[in-house]
């Protein structure tokens, strides 16, 4: 798979791969009591290796129709959308016709390659990575990029140039599968059951740990403290600006 596609896959500061998808082959080898050794590498090495038959499964990828002439693919489990990334200098780069003319900084094996190709765009920039690609960008060294949106907003917040570009509307959205070799049913079978296996709560507590949760869970209890003060203010107003009449409502009887 990928090694730097955060937060699916990605290396710790000591070198370690790590993310969602990690956890969840952890996940599947504790269903299957299958053991798996899981490789990370630049994507174009990933893909080159595999087609030399180095491995037996391939993660992170994206179904085309020239992979599909020698892979197959299981169930698409997470959908991706991609972006055009261009400096704020730059106006007027809305979709995919606007392109012509630009160098286009792409990372090298991407299905954005081949989606571009076929819509006529063929001036490329290839970088190993994405995280290549924002490095360019922060130094000047490309301007207009397309990349898939989760790993472009966390390479361009990390290293401190997301306020410097804007992005478009999804170009399109590609979906993450796992495939083997054509024709290896067996071990793809084999793939799909372990995955089904792992639950939706588990595949949510995955997700929880790598895209947060979300901030909202508190909002209630900061709703109570703003009715808190908002009645402590009433309740001082007749003592900071003298005597002042305030008029409740009578409720089943009882005077307020």
């Amino acid at each position: 798979m990928d090694n730097n596609y955060p937060p699916y896959v990605f290396l710790d500061g000591k070198g370690n791969l790590q993310g969602i998808l990690i956890d969840q082959w952890r996940l599947w080898e504790q269903k299957t009591g299958i053991k798996t050794h899981v490789s990370g590498m630049d994507w174009d090495e990933a893909l080159n290796r595999m087609e030399a038959d180095e491995f037996d499964v391939i993660d992170t990828i994206f179904l085309n129709e020239q992979r599909a002439q020698i892979y197959d693919f299981s169930k698409p489990y997470t959908r991706i959308n991609i972006s055009i990334f261009f400096h704020k200098s730059i106006s007027g780069i809305s979709g995919i016709d606007s392109l012509q003319g630009f160098p286009i900084a792409v990372k090298s094996g991407d299905n954005a390659i081949d989606h571009l190709r076929g819509k006529g765009i063929g001036l490329f920039q290839e970088y190993p990575s994405y995280e290549a690609i924002v490095r360019a960008a922060k130094e000047q060294k490309t301007m207009v990029a397309v990349i898939d949106n989760p790993p472009a907003l966390y390479f361009f917040y990390k290293m401190g140039i997301l306020d410097q570009f804007r992005y478009s509307a999804p170009l399109y959205t590609g979906e993450f599968h796992r495939a083997v070799r054509k024709g290896n049913r067996a071990i793809l079978d084999s793939v799909e059951k372990g995955f089904s296996q792992i639950s939706k709560s588990e595949y949510q507590a995955i997700n929880r740990k790598w895209f947060g949760a979300e901030a909202r869970v508190f909002y209630p209890h900061l709703r109570h403290i703003a009715i808190g003060l908002g009645g402590s203010f009433l309740l001082y107003c007749p003592f900071l600006y003298g005597t002042v009449p305030l008029i409740f409502p009578q409720e089943s009887g009882h005077s307020w």
